[in-house]
C-alpha cells in the first residue's frame, strides 16, 4: 500500500514498477554493511478522487546494515531518494527529493543468486509544477521483490 498525504485529505496510491540495483556489501563475522544504488520506473498514482498524479521514477542511494545467518540476510536501510512525478497524462515531469528508511531480507538460493523483499518508506518534498515556493510533501511506502546476482 502506498500512501500520499498532501494535507488534510490523504489519498491512497496504487501501482507497480520495475527497476535495477547495483551495490556492494562487506562482512565482518555475521554483520554485513554496504551501499546500494537503485533505479525504478513506475506508475504509482492516486487511485480515486483526485487528478491523475503519478510517481514515474525513483532513484535511491542507500546505506545498509544487517545480520546474516545461514542463507538469510536481515537488514535495515537508510538513504536519499529522488523522484519524478507528473500531474495528468502528458504533463511535464516534476522533481522531488527526500529521505528513505526501511527493512529487508535477502535469501541466498545459490552461491551467486539471491531473492528477497524490501519495505521502504519515502518522505519526499517537491516543487509544485516546478514553481519555487509552491511545494507539497508526500510520504509513500513501497514493497519491492528483489532478484540479484553476486559477483
Amino acid at each position: 500500500m502506498i500512501y500520499y498525504n498532501p494535507g488534510p485529505n490523504p489519498f491512497d496510491l496504487d501501482g507497480s514498477g520495475v527497476g535495477a540495483m547495483l551495490g556492494y556489501n562487506f562482512a565482518t563475522g555475521p554483520w554485513v554493511f554496504g551501499a546500494e544504488l537503485a533505479y525504478s520506473t513506475a506508475e504509482i498514482g492516486i487511485a480515486t478522487g483526485a487528478p491523475g498524479w503519478n510517481f514515474t521514477s525513483m532513484i535511491d542511494l542507500k546505506a545498509r546494515a544487517g545480520y546474516a545467518m545461514n542463507n538469510m540476510l536481515f537488514y535495515g536501510t537508510l538513504g536519499k531518494t529522488v523522484t519524478q512525478w507528473q500531474e495528468g497524462a502528458g504533463s511535464g515531469g516534476n522533481d522531488g527529493d527526500g529521505f528513505l528508511y526501511g527493512v529487508g531480507e535477502d535469501y541466498l538460493v545459490s552461491p551467486r543468486f539471491f531473492v528477497g523483499a524490501e519495505y521502504l518508506v519515502r518522505a519526499v518534498t517537491s516543487d509544485w509544477n516546478n514553481n519555487p515556493g509552491d511545494y507539497f510533501d508526500a510520504k509513500f511506502n513501497t514493497l519491492t521483490l528483489r532478484v540479484g546476482r553476486k559477483f
